[in-house]
């Protein structure tokens, strides 16, 4: 599918995700609502992380999937923002600004940290939080993982917009492509590791991909 559709199909997406959330948010008590991508999780006693999901909450705002700490601030009746995170880190090259299409409905600020998400965010007491529970206790949020507010959206969700269906269709021609060159490599005689590179080049893509 073209560029230009699938953006058509994402603002078409996003409208229908906002007057969902809207209604969430108006059945349960609350004002807004901001959601995290998920933070990095450290391997005990060491020094790196587990390989990095965005939280699915967050992915159906804004598909950003590999970049942590970032936040979608939503207000009914308002553009949603997008927090994106690019740390002033010495030794990691920060991820850059998203610009495709789908950018456009949003207002996105770069934040170095989650301090200056914090200061950013500026939570108030009718405005709810979801995403990794750690370390937001203190920000001030009125509920974070709010049940109530989750089975809503959740139910919301499970009915696919078209953008999704679309994207769902683009992930299946990969899914079929990789699979049909790793069947090759797989009667070509190669290993284990032959066969999951061809599946990995047949689309370009890396394994924590």
């Amino acid at each position: 599918m073209q560029t230009e559709a699938l953006d058509e199909l994402f603002s078409a997406h996003l409208r229908t995700v906002a007057a969902h959330t809207g209604e969430a948010l108006a059945a349960t008590g609350h004002d807004a609502l901001v959601l995290h991508s998920g933070g990095l999780r450290t391997v005990d006693f060491d020094d790196y992380p587990y390989p990095f999901k965005a939280h699915a909450a967050f992915k159906l705002w804004a598909p950003v999937t590999d970049t942590p700490d970032c936040f979608v601030a939503f207000r009914p009746g308002h553009r949603p923002r997008l927090l994106f995170n690019r740390p002033d880190d010495y030794w990691h090259k920060p991820a850059p600004l998203p610009a495709d299409g789908w950018t456009g409905e949003f207002d996105i600020e770069p934040i170095a940290d989650r301090a200056a998400a914090r200061a950013a965010l500026s939570p108030g007491e009718r405005v709810a939080f979801i995403g990794d529970a750690t370390g937001f206790d203190d920000w001030g949020f009125a509920a974070v993982n709010p049940l109530p507010l989750i089975t809503r959206l959740d139910h919301a969700r499970a009915r696919k917009s078209p953008y999704e269906i679309a994207c769902l269709r683009a992930a299946n021609r990969l899914g079929a492509r990789a699979h049909l060159a790793a069947a090759r490599a797989f009667q070509g005689r190669e290993s284990e590791f032959g066969i999951a590179m061809a599946f990995l080049s047949a689309i370009a893509a890396r394994e924590q991909e």
